[in-house]
This record gives structure tokens, C-alpha cells and sequence, in this order.
């Protein structure tokens, strides 16, 4: 397979270095891979420590990619990019020092059987939710997985669903 590149690209020095300060809605910049991929920042998510990209250009214009506050290193920004306030930025730090460590949770044998059980309840009132609610179920369209992107119909569902059961901020 051959990359989509863009030889016009500006030079790295009409960029500053990635930095907290810089992750502000609106930001452009670009990812600091080979081709350097245009990306802009589109959203901030403090609950689950990443924040979100667009891709500009290349073969994956308009994809969103979710990123760890911690990996903003790994960009750089546009000359003339708004700054975060210092409040916002004392507050990436403050996650990324709380969400930035291994994620270990013991085995406790003794509670399988009640996750279990209530993993197969969750199961059953999300296929009750679906058969009863879902745009997409009801239309009867297939699901396609060759697809590129998903179903407008099934994302807005999984988006409602998730507000209803108060889990998209941690989407």
C-alpha cells in the first residue's frame, strides 16, 4: 500500500512543541509521524484523561482518534495555537498523574458468580433496550463489515443508550 504524503508541508520550525498548554478545541497542528498528519483538537475529555483529534488529510481525513492527554509530546502545533488556562492545565496534569499508572485489579474468586450474574442482567436489559428502542434493529439493514464507518443509525442508538444510562462521558 501506498501513503498519501503531502510534500508542501511546512517545516517543523512553524510548529511549537506539544504541550499541555496547547490542547484547546480548535487547535491545529499535526502528528509528529513520518508524514506529519494534519490533525485539530475537537474536544477535551477529563473524565477518562484523552483528548480528541481529527485528522485533516492522508487516507484518514476525517477520522477522530481518542488520545492520552500524556501523549501530546507526540504533536505539535500550529504558530499562533490558543493556550489553555492555567486552571485547565493544573487540571490535565492532576489526571494524568491520577490515570497514568498501570491498572491492577485483583482476581477475587468468591465475587465470579455474582459478576457473572450481573454481566448476563446488564446483557439482557441491553438487548431488551435494543429490540425495543434501536432505529437501526428496528430498520431491518444489515450490518455491513466491510464498511469504512459505521451505521449512522447504530451510532446514534449506542450514543442514546449511553446518555440514557449516563456513560458517554466516559466514552
Amino acid at each position: 500500500m501506498v501513503y498519501q504524503f503531502n510534500s508542501d508541508m511546512l517545516p517543523d520550525t512553524y510548529f511549537h512543541p506539544g504541550d499541555l498548554k496547547y490542547i484547546v478545541p480548535g487547535n491545529e497542528g499535526h502528528w509528529l509521524d513520518p508524514r506529519r498528519t494534519p490533525i485539530r483538537i475537537l474536544e477535551v475529555k477529563p473524565t477518562s484523561g484523552f483528548f480528541i483529534v481529527e485528522i485533516l488529510d492522508f487516507e484518514d481525513k476525517g477520522a477522530r482518534w481518542a488520545v492520552p492527554l500524556e501523549c501530546v509530546d507526540r504533536c505539535q502545533f500550529a504558530e499562533g495555537s490558543a493556550e489553555a488556562s492555567e486552571a485547565d492545565i493544573a487540571l490535565c496534569k492532576e489526571i494524568i498523574s491520577r490515570l497514568d499508572r498501570p491498572l491492577e485489579i485483583p482476581a477475587d474468586p468468591s465475587c465470579r458468580a455474582a459478576s457473572e450474574s450481573t454481566i448476563a442482567s446488564l446483557r439482557a436489559e441491553i438487548r431488551a433496550w435494543m429490540e425495543s428502542e434501536s432505529t437501526f434493529f428496528r430498520s431491518g439493514s444489515p450490518l455491513d463489515l466491510s464498511a469504512q464507518t459505521g451505521n449512522p443509525a447504530l451510532w446514534t442508538d449506542l450514543k442514546r443508550y449511553m446518555t440514557e444510562e449516563s456513560l458517554w462521558d466516559i466514552f
